[in-house]
């Protein structure tokens, strides 16, 4: 949001997943949050919430406490509100992200469109069971997802969140990537401590700029709000979505990687790499995220709060 404020990249839409959020509920409060920032214009489309694959994990104790967080969020941030009437023209638009994802991949720019994945790939695989060849005619596909040499951060402790939602879309993901230049930035570089929590106070103390309308509020501002609440503010899904911003702090290697999709020895999502010119079936190569320059990412982040 913060590129598209600058004119530094012009975004086209928005689709929402059964990930941390329900699809309505991840709808509503991009649209609070567009409104707020004085945003106009961007497509905002429903995934399908399908049968809630997520619903064990709001028993667990660290789910229950961030689930109310992110829930809770728009509230918190106190961004502002919709009416009934616009609650429920959304509530009662079709759940098009996947036709959506397709019509996307056919239009005349699609070519220089790069498509950013900041969830669990539901909707990615839906549409590439409909249309196989879907992603080739995007630029690139960059995402916050997997792991392979990093620690966990889902109950099983060997899985990212994002692919141990729905890792059957995973494997379908890396089945079809022939041609396919991706961007992965999984928790060995996009994870809860690539800001130490001495560098997100020194970010709070920063001044923000204040929006051009006085009637919305700058995204440095709604960062700080943010932030104050919870670090991934500018952890995991930031660090990703900030490669199509500054493409110096990111460090890649080429890899072909796999994902265990059964739950034997409780290993579901975990990762594997083969060789490269391996055919084992359910494996993609993709460029995977081995470094990030956290002092440029820093300076990064303190650009966009003081506009």
């Amino acid at each position: 949001m913060y590129g598209h404020k600058q004119g530094l990249i012009n975004l086209k839409g928005c689709t929402t997943v059964m990930g941390l959020l329900p699809p309505l509920k991840g709808a509503l409060g991009l649209e609070r949050f567009f409104r707020t920032a004085g945003i106009d214009g961007i497509e905002i489309h429903k995934g399908d919430p399908g049968d809630g694959f997520i619903h064990h994990f709001y028993h667990a104790d660290w789910w229950a406490k961030l689930g109310a967080d992110i829930l809770n969020a728009a509230d918190w941030m106190e961004l502002k509100k919709l009416s009934s009437d616009q609650e429920k023209a959304i509530a009662d638009a079709p759940h098009d992200a996947v036709q959506y994802l397709l019509q996307a991949s056919k239009s005349d720019n699609a070519k220089n469109t790069s498509l950013l994945c900041l969830g669990p790939l539901t909707n990615i695989a839906r549409a590439l069971e409909i249309d196989k060849d879907m992603l080739k005619r995007f630029k690139e596909v960059v995402l916050m997802g997997g792991n392979l040499s990093a620690n966990g951060n889902t109950p099983n402790k060997v899985s990212e969140w994002n692919y141990y939602c729905d890792p059957e879309a995973v494997k379908i993901f890396l089945s079809n990537l022939e041609g396919v230049d991706v961007f992965m930035c999984g928790l060995e570089i996009a994870n809860e401590h690539v800001v130490s929590r001495e560098d997100q106070l020194l970010l709070l103390e920063l001044s923000d700029k204040p929006a051009v309308n006085p009637q919305d509020e700058s995204i440095g501002h709604l960062l700080k709000k943010m932030l104050k609440k919870t670090s991934y503010a500018c952890t995991y899904d930031p660090v990703a979505a900030a490669w199509l911003l500054r493409r110096d702090m990111h460090r890649f290697e080429k890899k072909r990687l796999g994902i265990i999709t059964d739950t034997k020895d409780n290993l579901e999502a975990q990762m594997f790499q083969v060789e490269m010119d391996s055919q084992v079936e359910g494996t993609g190569v993709v460029y995977l995220g081995s470094e990030l320059d956290r002092p440029s990412y820093y300076r990064f982040l303190e650009e966009v709060i003081t506009g």
